[in-house]
């Protein structure tokens, strides 16, 4: 994921900027600061969250097989389930993250602890291919 892009504007071309360092002169903290070097920084939007379709059909692929040959019953941690899926861990934080993998189900029998039903996994994963 790209990082965020940085807008600067020097503080002293806003109309504010006085009443900005009056107020940031009554905190202690800024007691030693010179204000001349004054910077206001915003930070674009966050990019909305997205499976690219060969990631997803690559996780589904790798799934199915490894329900094929280990059944549909199993119960997984995040571990076997990345492992399972052919996806790196950091990849599979990011999509439990974003929603597209929810533990919901699991949690509410297992008592909080992340564990994963590969059906269940499945069958969210074909839902996101079919709304793509």
């Amino acid at each position: 994921m790209p990082r965020r892009k940085q807008l600067h504007i020097a503080a002293k071309d806003l109309i504010v900027y006085n009443t900005l360092v009056s107020e940031l002169q009554k905190n202690p903290k800024f007691s030693d600061c010179d204000f001349s070097t004054l910077e206001i920084i915003a930070l674009s939007k966050k990019s909305v969250p997205r499976i690219m379709a060969e990631n997803l059909d690559k996780a589904i692929r790798n799934l199915e097989r490894q329900i094929a040959f280990n059944g549909k019953d199993k119960i997984m941690i995040k571990k076997g389930l990345y492992k399972a899926m052919g996806i790196s861990r950091p990849t599979l934080d990011k999509w439990c993250e974003s929603g597209f993998i929810s533990t919901e189900s699991t949690n509410k029998f297992w008592g909080g602890s992340e564990l994963f039903e590969p059906e269940i996994v499945l069958n969210q994963l074909m839902k996101l291919k079919d709304n793509k």
